[in-house]
């Protein structure tokens, strides 16, 4: 029984271990660069939402629609250095999620996960290429 155990938890480490391995995390400097670039596309449930991160510090939700003339929530955002902080009214409120503190790793070349304080992933997304 207990090697076959042992067997399951190396197994695990094998699987899990390369893709933790795989995430780089994000200085304050792409930090940055990947704010500027809009809009993220946040998947939520199945559904893709898209933060727009305002120099301004104002951010803009806009569901389902990254066109849309208005956003659908607004709020704000600050950035010291590596970490990410944004307040929203109401979206992901259902899911503790419309205020967060997060820093930024890569997952691979084009995903994204917003990792909060406790080391957990909070979010996915993608990102547009930058011109």
């Amino acid at each position: 029984m207990l090697m076959r155990q042992l067997f399951v938890v190396a197994i695990g480490c094998i699987l899990i271990l390369p893709a933790i391995a795989k995430a780089e995390e994000l200085n304050a400097d792409k930090t940055q660069e990947l704010l500027s670039q809009a809009p993220w596309q946040i998947q939520t449930g199945g559904e893709i939402n898209y933060f727009l991160w305002n120099p301004d510090g104002t951010l803009c939700v806009k569901m389902y629609e990254p066109n849309a003339e208005s956003c659908d929530d607004s709020g704000t955002w600050t950035r010291d250095g590596t970490n990410v902080c944004y307040k929203l009214p109401w979206w992901g409120k259902g899911v503790d999620l419309h205020e967060l503190c997060f820093h930024v790793v890569r997952t691979d070349s084009s995903h994204y996960e917003a990792i909060d304080k406790v080391g957990l992933p909070a979010l996915r997304f993608t990102v547009p290429e930058s011109n």
